[in-house]
Order: C-alpha cells, then sequence, then structure tokens
C-alpha cells in the first residue's frame, strides 16, 4: 500500500501545482513568476542539452540485451515492436485529427499580448550532437556490440544505465514541480490555464476511449471474434491492468502481465520471452496519449496541425525513440520532448504541457500500455509459431 502511495506522489504533486496556479497564481508577484519561470527555461534548456547522451544510453541498453543466440527472435521482435507502435501512433493520429481538427472542442488559448509573461533571465546551450543522431548511434552500436561482445557490451550498459538513472532520478525528478511551476504560472499569468484544464478532460475521454477500442479490439481479433476466447483472454490479463494503474510501472506489473500471457497462448516460454523484452518499448498507451494531447495542444495554441506526410516523420522517429524510455515517472515523454520540438514544432510551453499532461493521467496510460504487451504477445506467438504443427490458443 505504501509502495502504491508513493508511485502516486508524483502526479498528485504535479496536480497540487495546477490547482495552486490556478486558484493562487493571481497573487504571486509578477517578479516572482518571472524568477520561476526563468528557473523552468533553465531546467528545460539543461534537459535538453543532455537528452542526446541519455537517448544513447537507453538505446544502447535495450540492443546490448540481445545475444548471439537470440537473433531470430530479435529478427522478428524488433521491426514487429515498430511496426505495432507505428500502427498505433497513426491510429491516434486518425482519431484526433478527426475529432481535435475539425470541431470547436478545444478553446484557443493564445495569451494577450499585454499579459506576456518574460523570464528574468534566458540563456541557450550548444547542441553538440542532434537526437537524431544519438538514436541512430544508440540504435546501431548496441546491436553490433550485442552481436560482436556481447558480454563486454552488458558491461557498458550496466554502467551507462548507472550514470543516466542517477541523473533522471536524484536530480531532475527532484526539480520537476518547479520546471512544470513557472510554466503553468506563465499559463495562469496569461489567463489561458483555466481554459485548458477544462479542455483537456475531453481530452482524457478521447484517448481512453480511442486506446481501449483498439485494445479490445485487438484481443477480438487474436481470438477470431469468439465470444468466450475473447472474453477469457482480457479477463487473464486484468490483473495485469490493476497493478498498472495503481502502480504506473509497467516493470513492477510485469509478473502480473507474464502470468496473464502465459494462459493466452499455447507456448508460455514465449510470453516469458516477449514480456521482458518489450515491457519498456511497446507501450500502446503512449502511442495514444501522446500523439493526441501534442494535437491538441497544436489546436489549442493555434498551431496547424501537420499533414500525414509530416506526422509519418515525426511517427518514425516516435518509435524509434520508443527503444529510449526511461523507467522513472515521465520516461515515456521526456525522451520525446527533442522529437515534439524539432518535428511538430513545440515551444518550451507545450513541451511543459504534455509533461505535465501525461504524468497526470500515467495511471490510464500505463494500464493501456500492460494490456497492450498481452495483446503483442499473443500476435507475437503466432507469427512465431507460422509453420509449425502448434496453434496459438486461450488457455
Amino acid at each position: 500500500m505504501l509502495a502504491r502511495l508513493a508511485s502516486f506522489k508524483i502526479p498528485l504533486l504535479l496536480s497540487f501545482i495546477l490547482i495552486f496556479s490556478l486558484v493562487c497564481g493571481q497573487f504571486v508577484p509578477t517578479q516572482m513568476k518571472e524568477f520561476i519561470y526563468a528557473l523552468s527555461l533553465s531546467i528545460k534548456e539543461i534537459l535538453i542539452f543532455f537528452l542526446p547522451f541519455l537517448i544513447f544510453s537507453f538505446l544502447f541498453s535495450s540492443m546490448s540485451q540481445l545475444q548471439k543466440g537470440a537473433v531470430k527472435f530479435a529478427v522478428i521482435l524488433l521491426p514487429m515492436i515498430c511496426v505495432s507502435n507505428f500502427f498505433s501512433a497513426s491510429l491516434a493520429y486518425g482519431v484526433g485529427r478527426a475529432v481535435l481538427g475539425h470541431n470547436q472542442l478545444l478553446s484557443n488559448v493564445s495569451p494577450v499580448t499585454d499579459i506576456v509573461l518574460n523570464p528574468m533571465w534566458a540563456f541557450s546551450l550548444p547542441k553538440l550532437v542532434s537526437n537524431d543522431y544519438a538514436l541512430m548511434i544508440g540504435l546501431l552500436t548496441g546491436l553490433i556490440c550485442s552481436l560482436v561482445i556481447p558480454k563486454r557490451a552488458q558491461t557498458i550498459s550496466v554502467k551507462l544505465l548507472s550514470v543516466t538513472s542517477f541523473a533522471l532520478k536524484r536530480l531532475f525528478l527532484p526539480v520537476m514541480p518547479i520546471f512544470i511551476l513557472g510554466f503553468s504560472l506563465k499559463l495562469q499569468h496569461e489567463q489561458i490555464l483555466f481554459t485548458i484544464c477544462k479542455d483537456y478532460l475531453v481530452v482524457f475521454l478521447i484517448i481512453g476511449c480511442a486506446a481501449y477500442a483498439y485494445l479490445v479490439f485487438f484481443y477480438g481479433l487474436m481470438n477470431a471474434f469468439q465470444i468466450n476466447a475473447w472474453a477469457r483472454s482480457i479477463q487473464n490479463m486484468f490483473p495485469a491492468l490493476v497493478s498498472g494503474f495503481s502502480t504506473m510501472s509497467s516493470a513492477a506489473s510485469m509478473p502480473f502481465t507474464i502470468m496473464g500471457s502465459e494462459k493466452n497462448v499455447s507456448r508460455p516460454e514465449l510470453a516469458r520471452a516477449v514480456i521482458p523484452a518489450t515491457t519498456n518499448n511497446h507501450l500502446v498507451g503512449d502511442c495514444f496519449a501522446i500523439p493526441i494531447f501534442a494535437l491538441a495542444i497544436m489546436v489549442s495554441f493555434g498551431t496547424p496541425l501537420p499533414s500525414y506526410f509530416d506526422y509519418c516523420t515525426f511517427a518514425f522517429y516516435f518509435v524509434l525513440a520508443k527503444f529510449a524510455v526511461a523507467a522513472v515517472p515521465g520516461g515515456g515523454v521526456l525522451v520525446m520532448l527533442p522529437v515534439l520540438e524539432q518535428h511538430l514544432g513545440f515551444n518550451p510551453m507545450m513541451l511543459s504541457l504534455i509533461t505535465t499532461l501525461y504524468i497526470i493521467f500515467d495511471p490510464l496510460i500505463t494500464s493501456a500500455n500492460v494490456m497492450g504487451n498481452g495483446a503483442f504477445a499473443m500476435f507475437f506467438s503466432k507469427v512465431y509459431s507460422l509453420g509449425s504443427k502448434e496453434k496459438t490458443v486461450v488457455g
């Protein structure tokens, strides 16, 4: 119980910050707002500066876990993860554009020019290497090292992970409340925070309905839409869903995900191999939540929605960045900040907003991730077993 309460600490804290800014922000002196906003921009600048190293570290670690004896498994698994994530993100674009692009669900939140809050100071750090290069280099070096020097690669990946995890958990997460407070005070000062809080409850419902409708359909597809088997496969995953919602951690929910998936396939050993390999990078909830939140924010700030071609470019890097997700609260969106900035034109305020929304709604997102991994295990089992006499069935 204490562990579950602790897991809710950051979302509750960020919710409190939004409520404080909404209710009490008008009483905070303007100079104090300018100071806190400048701190937020500085934290963002430092995070973006170090993100290429974090992305490389997590990608290298993911790829270096592959061993020579698992080449066939990896050759099938990795493309399937990419295709599944890309397909989910594409569906999210279709839902988001259909629902948000042609109606007045969201209000325009462009600030009034005479009450814009400016930071007390601003600075910028040079970009030593682009995030795109960090993605590609981490992917390729991790794959090569896993095949050529597997033991050495794992040793290096452990050291890299210890450094990056320390940086995120001990340096960035403690200052995240300040990071969010500065931007929420700016939104309040410019009289757009109330509109955002009101509008995004609708966006939350859109994400939940879209993600779970897709998952329920996919479980049905894996069971040839046989009602009893369909319902039983979802029932088998229910403990994992509850664990994902309450702990907001796919990793902590992994034992329940494995147990449920073992019941849903004819070869339990595949479930035991697939779930650990996909827990941190096959994220259906993220693939719906982040794109739809992004499109909603673009609508709110009066930014034109991307064409499908431009969105595909974003989705390509989005899918690659999924292999670099950090196992910390908000990790699913942190590595996406440079992708959103570069390919969808997000400004610092938009980046802060999507980070806040993601973390607040993390329970729903994580539960969808967990259910998605269970569905993926069924799909992978069917593909992997093609050509054999065994067939995947629901247990």
